[in-house]
């Protein structure tokens, strides 16, 4: 991949190279911000014939098209038809990719070929975090619009992260397909409660991490029971940590009795 230059170049030469579903809202209102600064980042093309792709920029080259106008200002590169998903990955920031428009990606270019080292020398990222964003194609698809941004921040909001689909890929038993779902299905659902009441926590990465484990030497105990358990030991934990704290015998050694777990 090389850079050619910069030009002005007649809409009517360019052809979009479309990766991802394209936003008509955020066409209509990048529309509505050129028009009002008269200014758009330029697009990423490449040539193709006599004519032009637009690998970068897709949306900004529709917001020009429903202006009206008739040029664009454009980076030409010189790029093979397997460099086109670099350039659509890398010239993204007007509207940023989501993760999993960038793992589907990367998957494509996969299958058309390349290698992940390849891929990730043209990304400048490192194999773990090619892996961290191809894991999310596993996400079932009523899950993925609940997927955080961030790996390892899941929010009430946003309670799937790539690391809780890591933890949730370890699960192992004939019945691996359904207890994901469940599992999926649980973490969702604690989320949606926490957005109504705060004393709800959602479940962290270490919470997964221990129903996995559980879940896997537990098989035929349901995904539910095994996250009762784990809570259960959590609260138990969490109040022996209280304990520790206040036991006016232990002198700071963290020393407690079973005469001190019974009063509390």
């Amino acid at each position: 991949m090389k850079r050619l230059g910069f030009e002005e170049i007649s809409l009517e030469k360019i052809d979009p190279y479309v990766t991802r579903p394209v936003d008509d809202i955020f066409v209509n209102n990048l529309a509505a911000k050129i028009a009002t600064h008269d200014y758009v980042t330029p697009l990423a093309v490449v040539p193709s014939g006599s004519k032009f792709l637009c690998a970068g920029g897709v949306h900004r080259f529709l917001a020009l098209k429903k202006l009206n106008r008739e040029f664009a200002p454009c980076i030409v590169y010189e790029a093979s038809d397997r460099e086109l998903p670099i350039i659509a990955l890398l010239d993204n920031e007007t509207l940023p990719m989501t993760r999993i428009d960038r793992a589907k990606i990367i998957r494509k270019m996969l299958d058309e070929g390349q290698t992940e080292e390849e891929i990730c020398d043209e990304l400048k990222i490192s194999s773990t975090q090619l892996h961290s964003l191809l894991i999310l194609l596993n996400i079932p698809e009523e899950y993925k619009n609940e997927l955080s941004e961030y790996p390892k921040k899941p929010t009430p909001k946003k309670p799937l992260s790539s690391t809780h689909v890591e933890e949730i890929e370890k699960i192992s038993s004939t019945n691996r397909a359904k207890r994901k779902s469940e599992l999926y299905a649980m973490i969702v659902e604690r989320a949606r409660k926490a957005q109504k009441d705060e004393t709800i926590k959602i479940y962290s990465h270490r919470d997964v991490r221990e129903i996995v484990t559980k879940s896997n030497g537990q098989p035929k105990k349901s995904i539910q029971e095994v996250a009762d358990e784990v809570e259960k030991g959590r609260k138990f934990t969490e109040d022996e940590e209280i304990i520790k704290k206040i036991c006016p015998t232990c002198k700071g050694r963290g020393y407690v009795t079973e005469k001190e777990m019974m009063v509390k």
